[in-house]
């Protein structure tokens, strides 16, 4: 007699191959995705890119063209010695090597493998903590103190002289800066963004604001135009509406 398979069981065996074969497809896919997400970071670790730095904040707080000159160029050597520092050697990679070039506009153009250009992020971001840590801590004080007074008059928090393009751009990186930093110090901001974004207080003339609650109103800091001075970072206290 010719054997015959029962149907519950070739059911059974064509449900245990197609969950065998889905299960060595979604392996295989996953190693392959992850192949190529490897073979992608490598490519970017070792691809040689520019890309533009601003540090108009810092430069902008030295009080002349020389003094902020100087401050670049210390700038450019402590990231060509803390950042892979064989790679800025011109024999470098076969010719490929880091190059730093500073623009008119207060930012570093870097030319540097994608690998380095990530350690470059955090050596520029360490700089920037070690020189605003000062102009942080006299922020917050000048700050609380109005909250603790109920003063809503705004103080100028930093101010960067009579260039517009580099005051502007400075500011711009200094509020920037500054909000993660508040932010650790009172919490979520109850606001943040520009002067076009729904939210924006109707109370205020700045470019762009952070605000976060306290006990007795909101402080602040903000980028905005005041008179004789151009753009600055002002911070203050204001009676919660």
């Amino acid at each position: 007699m010719n054997a015959r398979w029962h149907p519950q069981r070739l059911l059974r065996f064509s449900m245990g191959t197609l969950l065998f074969a889905m299960l060595a497809a979604c392996i295989g896919f996953g190693s392959y995705a992850a192949g190529r997400s490897a073979g992608e970071r490598q490519r970017y670790d070792e691809t040689f890119l520019v890309k533009t730095y601003p540090v108009a904040d810092l430069a902008s707080q030295e009080p002349d063209q020389a003094a902020r000159q100087r401050l670049l160029d210390e700038l450019s050597s402590h990231l060509q010695t803390t950042v892979a520092p064989e790679s800025w050697d011109e024999d470098y990679a076969n010719g490929r090597n880091g190059e730093v070039h500073v623009l008119a506009n207060a930012s570093l153009a870097i030319h540097q493998s994608g690998a380095a250009h990530d350690q470059i992020e955090v050596a520029l971001n360490k700089f920037r903590d070690d020189h605003m840590s000062e102009q942080l801590a006299h922020a917050i004080s000048l700050i609380e103190s109005q909250a603790v007074s109920e003063n809503a008059e705004p103080v100028v928090l930093l101010s960067f002289g009579s260039d517009p393009t580099l005051a502007s751009a400075a500011v711009a990186t200094c509020f920037d800066s500054f909000v993660p930093r508040l932010t650790n110090v009172w919490g979520t901001p109850r606001f943040v963004g520009s002067c076009d974004k729904r939210g924006f207080p109707s109370w205020s003339l700045g470019q762009s604001i952070a605000q976060w609650s306290q006990t007795n109103g909101d402080v602040y800091i903000a980028v905005q135009d005041a008179p004789g001075e151009g753009r600055v970072l002002l911070g203050g206290w204001r009676r919660r509406e």
